[in-house]
C-alpha cells in the first residue's frame, strides 16, 4: 500500500508561517522595542532605570564621577533622538545580566562582568 501524502491545509501553513516569524522577530531588537517586550519597570521606575543607566556610564567611561547628578542627563534630554529609548536599553542591560550571569539587575555586577554584557 503507497503511504497518502501528508499536506498542510492552507491555515495549517498560514500559522505554522506566522509562528515561525513571531519566533524570529522576537529575537530582533527592533521588534521588541517596537511592541514593547520588556518589563514596564524600566517605563515605570525612574530610579530603576538610573541605577543601571550610571552602571553602564561608569562601565563606559570609569574616569567619570560616581557623585555627578547629572551623569546619565543625556539620556533623558529630549534633544537627543536616544532618550525615547532609555528604558528599552535600561531593560536590555538588565536582560542581558540574566542571561550572561543570572543576575538581573546590571547595575549589581561587577566591573568585570559589566563589561562583557556591554560588549555582547
Amino acid at each position: 500500500m503507497v503511504p497518502t501524502p501528508y499536506c498542510l491545509s492552507r491555515r495549517a501553513a498560514l500559522a505554522r508561517l506566522g509562528a515561525v516569524a513571531a519566533a524570529v522577530a522576537a529575537g530582533c531588537t527592533p521588534v521588541r522595542y517596537a511592541f514593547r517586550l520588556y518589563p514596564s519597570t524600566f517605563d515605570d521606575d525612574r530610579d530603576a532605570r538610573d541605577r543601571t543607566l550610571r552602571a553602564f556610564v561608569l562601565t563606559v567611561a570609569p574616569s567619570a564621577d560616581p557623585g555627578d547628578p547629572h551623569l546619565t542627563r543625556a539620556f533623558d534630554d529630549r534633544l537627543f533622538p536616544f532618550a525615547r529609548y532609555r528604558a528599552f536599553f535600561a531593560a536590555d542591560l538588565c536582560r542581558r545580566a540574566d542571561r550572561l550571569f543570572r543576575e538581573p539587575r546590571f547595575d549589581r555586577l561587577d566591573r568585570r562582568e559589566k563589561a562583557r554584557v556591554v560588549a555582547d
